[in-house]
């Protein structure tokens, strides 16, 4: 016996009585309007929903919606200056971002340890994000450089004093968000 796949389509005739109710709703009145209730429904839910994402944006957001170049930096440069404060290496390659490592000291003489990705080719100082279509923050366009160094300072890989001797401090009109967060990891520490 064929499987129901294999079964030649047999046309059947239609219901009456489903076509006649599709042609009645068909012809029915048409709510082209709502009621003032519905539409006082619809932007309280609306004003609900942007004060939820506001939740996850970030301060001063709009700094990161466009490109900041600053200093141009390529990849073999940066690891060139970040090896004269750790030893580091990169390792996996993916969606265009390098993997970075460093060599972390150990009991049995070190560990390398995977640290973030750094964008390969020609990295702009700073980074820069793609958002939604609900002005959330959804991934990066392109990986600063210093978004790298804020990684390794952070994770307590290097020193802020070795990374602005080596990479120099980050000076002019887009190093605020950058200088802001060492000032926040600063005041934890």
């Amino acid at each position: 016996m064929p499987s129901f796949f294999e079964q030649p389509f047999q046309e059947t005739e239609n219901d009456p009585y489903l076509e006649e109710a599709v042609q009645r709703y068909a012809q029915g009145p048409r709510h082209e309007r709502t009621s003032s209730k519905t539409q006082e429904g619809l932007a309280k839910a609306l004003e609900e929903d942007k004060a939820n994402a506001k939740r996850f944006q970030f301060d001063r957001q709009d700094e990161l919606r466009q490109v900041r170049l600053g200093r141009l930096l390529h990849h073999s440069e940066f690891i060139r200056h970040l090896n004269r404060i750790i030893p580091s290496r990169y390792g996996s390659y993916r969606r265009g971002l390098l993997g970075l490592e460093v060599l972390v000291p150990t009991d049995s003489g070190g560990e390398w340890r995977y640290v973030c990705g750094v964008q390969a080719g020609l990295a702009p100082e700073y980074s820069t994000l793609y958002f939604t279509e609900r002005d959330l923050p959804a991934n990066e366009m392109y990986r600063g450089w210093r978004t790298v160094l804020l990684r390794l300072i952070l994770g307590g890989y290097i020193s802020e004093e070795a990374a602005h001797k080596e990479f120099k401090p980050a000076e002019g009109q887009y190093s605020g968000r950058y200088n802001r967060q060492l000032q926040a990891f600063r005041n934890l520490s």
